[in-house]
């Protein structure tokens, strides 16, 4: 959940505040303000906690695997919590690498006409599945296509071992967790 600047210098957001600031609300405003910062803090633990999780998994795991070959044994279509980890991690490996790189070029490069056509070009050469992945995500990743590759995609070593987390129990109890949640109609920090 992104809090914009308004919302934040709307009113008191400590709990020193608050308490300064019961003498001049009515009891309503008060309430709603600790609420506010309740909820706050707890969809920031859950964000602190899936980023351990995520850390641990890729840091302390053991060889997973290649998760794109399980994924083509059967788990495109029958295993949707190592499907949706492996879609996630991609997305975000293939959006670190796009940032990366744009972060990298010149302000006098990003000005010219053409320079997200160039980076996308760039980004075929380093990552090419990266380059083609917004595209398998728009068509739900057909079958019997560069979507779906049998083993890992990336280029790099990294990218495959953070995505090759997805087989480790860790992370899938997390996105089991997240599932259920989200199938429960409760709302998940992302």
């Amino acid at each position: 959940t992104e809090i914009g600047l308004e919302e934040v210098s709307a009113g008191p957001t400590t709990a020193a505040e608050v308490q300064a600031d019961k003498s001049t609300n009515s009891a309503g405003a008060t309430d709603a303000q600790v609420q506010r910062l309740v909820k706050d803090n707890a969809e920031l633990e859950t964000l602190t906690n899936q980023a351990a999780v995520l850390m641990e998994s890729v840091l302390m795991s053991d060889d997973e695997g290649d998760v794109f070959e399980k994924l083509l044994e059967g788990g495109w279509d029958d295993d949707a919590i190592l499907r949706n980890c492996v879609i996630d991690l991609s997305l975000d490996y293939c959006t670190r690498v796009v940032n990366k790189m744009d972060r990298l070029a010149p302000d006098s490069e990003k000005a010219k006409e053409g320079y997200e056509e160039k980076l996308m070009e760039e980004l075929s050469d380093l990552e090419p599945y990266c380059s083609v992945f917004d595209e398998c995500v728009r068509q739900d990743f057909p079958a019997d296509s560069i979507c779906r590759p049998r083993t890992c995609p990336f280029n790099k070593e990294m990218g495959c071992k953070y995505v090759s987390a997805c087989g480790g129990e860790l992370l899938r109890e997390e996105y089991t967790r997240m599932m259920e949640e989200i199938a429960g109609g409760g709302e998940v920090a992302a």
